[in-house]
């Protein structure tokens, strides 16, 4: 018995341990590797080399660079999706988002107060189980979303009591 608790303490101790950074592209590697050259001159050479290699690459499509801004917009915009954890969407380090606050651009009943919102963000997402009793919902008010313990998401219409949904597109 002492043994399946050894192996259990095991393997969540292995899946503690922090991964290992990812590989750096070729192009942007090349970069990197020109800071350990000690000569000015050739160290200048070496980052005019690789400094258009990097062009090329990026140029061709095949290195995508983005800024924290931009990861974390993409992070928001895939709000409801399940997304892989991918070094394009992050270092993986990032807090999860848990809520998205937006604003109904488009709402659509779907019958016994059930909706389907089209949101500012461009997504669109459908209640599962009827909002409470309140008035219709209507583009321009408040739409709060958060992900609730069990994966599943809670939508609130202006602070109004939550229903489940999910998200379509």
């Amino acid at each position: 018995m002492m043994s399946v608790y050894l192996l259990a303490s095991a393997a969540v101790l292995a899946s503690a341990e922090p991964k290992p950074a990812q590989p750096s592209p070729a192009a942007v590697a090349g970069v990197f590797a020109c800071r350990a050259i000690s000569s000015a001159e050739a160290r200048l050479r070496c980052y005019d080399a690789a400094a258009a290699a990097l062009n090329d690459a990026v140029a061709k499509g095949n290195v995508v660079a983005m800024d924290r801004q931009a990861v974390t917009r993409t992070r928001r915009e895939l709000f409801g999706f399940s997304v892989p954890r991918i070094p394009l969407f992050g270092t993986g380090n990032e807090p999860e988002q848990k809520e998205l606050n937006a604003t109904i651009s488009r709402v659509v009943p779907t019958g016994f107060q059930k909706w389907i919102f089209t949101l500012d963000t461009g997504a669109k997402w459908q209640t599962t189980e009827a909002l409470a009793r309140q008035n219709d919902p209507k583009p321009g008010q408040k739409v709060e979303i958060k992900r609730s313990l069990m994966g599943g998401y809670f939508l609130s219409v202006n602070g109004n009591p939550p229903a489940r949904a999910l998200r379509l597109q």
